[in-house]
């Protein structure tokens, strides 16, 4: 804000003022240096829609406080729309490819990870925090109340996502066999490792202890890479978690309470590129309710 706002007075900041601050920002506000192969720099990167609304937040506040003040008449912020994010479609998996890459691990020992990212639809800084007491194999649940973040390189604890991040997810069979089997493998290694890092985390490393969620989605981009499939980061599993599972015929809310959504109707807009095969089923199911006429 202060190089392009800083100079002005109060009144002076208008609604213009800052329509033309937000544009700015839009089409190169970073900060970050950016050069070409042959190190010549390049021109600033434009900041996404969702960093200019944050930027906008610290702003309206002060305004706000000038006019409880009674310095301005009125917010010049909310008289401004705030910019839209752009319509994308999260990078994700086919079934198919899906399926392909887990079939190609099998046997890895990181196997179990991306095994229980595609079917629980986990974040990544919910995984690598999971631990043994909150999963309940006998009733086939796991509670997500562990939340990791990265401050630098350093793991730091979070309040998690969204107000409904703290939630018991159900296992299919399947799942509850990648955790025994990630059970297993765990007691095997601390028991062949003299210097092994004992902790109760579902998910370590070879010598024990916590993976790192950066450490991860590296390897899975080197993986991906490896066996020809398209590159993913680790939250692109959860993407390809959410869009099997809308596939599949699970209602959006349900699928958005699994995933830990705060508000499904986001969730539905995020993932729409699956709807229209699912409104294609509920036609079809519909017309052989009442007309007894099967899909073609």
């Amino acid at each position: 804000m202060r190089p392009h706002l800083g100079h002005l007075r109060l009144r002076e900041v208008t609604p213009d003022v800052i329509l033309a601050w937000q544009r700015k920002l839009s089409q190169g506000g970073s900060t970050k240096r950016r050069v070409d192969k042959e190190g010549n720099a390049l021109p600033p990167k434009g900041l996404s829609a969702n960093t200019v609304r944050l930027a906008r937040s610290p702003l309206s506040g002060a305004f706000k406080l000038a006019v409880t003040n009674g310095m301005i008449p009125v917010n010049p912020v909310t008289q401004v729309p705030r910019p839209r994010p752009k319509r994308s479609i999260p990078k994700h998996w086919s079934p198919e490819q899906a399926r392909e890459f887990l079939g190609l691990m099998e046997g890895d020992r990181t196997w179990p990870v991306w095994a229980f990212l595609l079917g629980s639809g986990l974040r990544i800084g919910e995984l690598v925090w999971l631990r043994w007491p909150n999963v309940d194999l006998d009733r086939r649940t796991v509670r997500v109340i562990e939340f990791a973040s990265t401050l630098g390189h350093d793991l730091v604890p979070s309040m998690g996502k969204s107000r409904d991040a703290v939630r018991t997810i159900d296992l299919d069979a399947g799942l509850v066999g990648v955790l025994k089997q990630q059970r297993d493998r765990q007691a095997e290694e601390a028991l062949l490792t003299a210097d092994y890092e004992a902790s109760d985390f579902v998910f370590t490393k070879p010598g024990g202890g916590a993976y790192h969620p950066q450490r991860l989605s590296r390897l899975l981009g080197t993986y991906t890479e490896e066996l020809g499939l398209p590159r993913l980061t680790a939250h692109g599993l959860r993407h390809t978690s959410a869009t099997l599972m809308l596939a599949s015929g699970v209602a959006p809310k349900v699928a958005a309470e699994r995933l830990g959504h705060a508000d499904p109707t986001l969730f539905t807009n995020l993932y729409s590129h699956v709807t229209p095969t699912m409104q294609r089923d509920a036609a079809d199911r519909i017309g052989e309710a009442l007309f007894g006429v099967p899909a073609d």
